[in-house]
């Protein structure tokens, strides 16, 4: 009995707690089905509504907004509005383009004149380790002042000659003291041939002093010459690039809102040579392919591309800057990639 006793203890444990677990759950479940009986045939009702409404009325309710979206666009009294607003835009953007083409050509004036500092710092270090004498053209005056204009070549000019005469003093006063020795060494010849060969030697010395500046004078003017050759090429260059990307900015197009059905959005590769290697733009699909052209040159990213032009990337077909075509007759709407091709690779 006492072996017994500990498993009908356990039997009786387990018994209660499976009838307490069974009522708990019944009590928990009771309001649960209390509702599904009294609502549960209004909660399927409102699910199938939900799914019908979401599969169905929807997506004719956003064709129903889209229909008047377009029809408020192209309505003439709101067309002509945004005309104008365009035209404003237009003209702000010119302006800002003014603006910019002011401050790129005070970068480039400063720029150029850093260069040529630069450059003269480096041929005065090359001409003290070439001949060891002369002075940096266009030193500085006090003012601070770098341009070409204002360099005194003449003050240059004149310490060299002062430094090359002090140099033929020396060599002459050379040539006096070796005359003497051999005058000493050889009593046997003659004065008269003696003092000869003593003037011989001074012309001679004189002649190759005055030869060596010559040279170097000559030298200098040309390296000098080339180098403000140079910079006005470039100078002119840049002038020139900037008027043409502001005639192009002025011929082109106001770019068209993203909302329009009648846009293509164009992507152009650009050359190896430009920093970036792609970009695009929006146009009407009603505008002529000179428009590429011009947006292309007024964006500033084929400065340093000589001579270029434009190809499809399907059929490799060129296309020409005069072209009357639009961009729809050409297949590139609603959107078209066009390879931009350097000539000169």
């Amino acid at each position: 009995v006492i072996q017994q006793l500990p498993a009908a203890v356990m039997a009786d444990d387990l018994k209660f707690t499976s009838t307490t677990a069974t009522t708990t759950m019944g009590r928990l479940m009771a309001p649960v089905q209390s509702f599904l009986h009294r609502y549960g045939w209004r909660a399927v009702t409102l699910l199938i509504g939900m799914h019908c409404l979401r599969k169905i009325l929807l997506p004719h309710w956003h064709a129903y907004v889209q229909r008047r979206t377009l029809e408020e666009c192209k309505d003439p009294a709101r067309v002509s509005s945004h005309d104008r607003n365009l035209k404003g835009i237009r003209e702000a953007q010119q302006r800002e383009a003014q603006i910019l083409a002011k401050e790129a050509e005070r970068l480039a004036k400063a720029k150029r004149a850093e260069e040529l500092r630069r450059k003269q710092v480096v041929r005065e270090e090359s001409h003290r380790k070439k001949h060891g004498v002369g002075k940096r053209l266009g030193g500085d005056d006090g003012n601070g002042s770098d341009d070409v204009d204002h360099v005194d070549i003449c003050e240059v000019r004149n310490r060299q000659q002062e430094k090359l005469k002090e140099n033929t003093k020396q060599s002459t006063s050379t040539t006096q003291e070796q005359a003497a020795k051999k005058k000493e060494s050889k009593r046997s010849v003659p004065r008269t041939l003696t003092c000869t060969q003593t003037i011989t030697n001074k012309t001679t010395a004189t002649a190759n002093d005055s030869d060596d500046w010559d040279k170097v004078r000559n030298d200098q003017d040309e390296e000098f010459r080339e180098s403000l050759a140079k910079d006005q090429a470039n100078e002119e260059a840049k002038v020139l690039r900037l008027q043409r990307r502001q005639e192009a900015l002025e011929k082109l197009d106001p770019e068209p809102t993203t909302k329009l059905e009648d846009t293509a959005l164009i992507a152009f590769r650009l050359p190896r040579k430009c920093k970036e290697a792609r970009i695009s733009r929006r146009f009407s699909k009603h505008s002529r392919i000179n428009q590429l052209f011009y947006f292309l040159s007024s964006t500033g990213h084929l400065d340093k591309v000589r001579e270029w032009r434009l190809m499809s990337a399907v059929g490799a077909q060129q296309f020409p800057s005069d072209g009357e075509a639009t961009l729809e007759e050409l297949g590139l709407s609603p959107r078209g990639l066009v390879i931009v091709v350097d000539v000169d690779c």
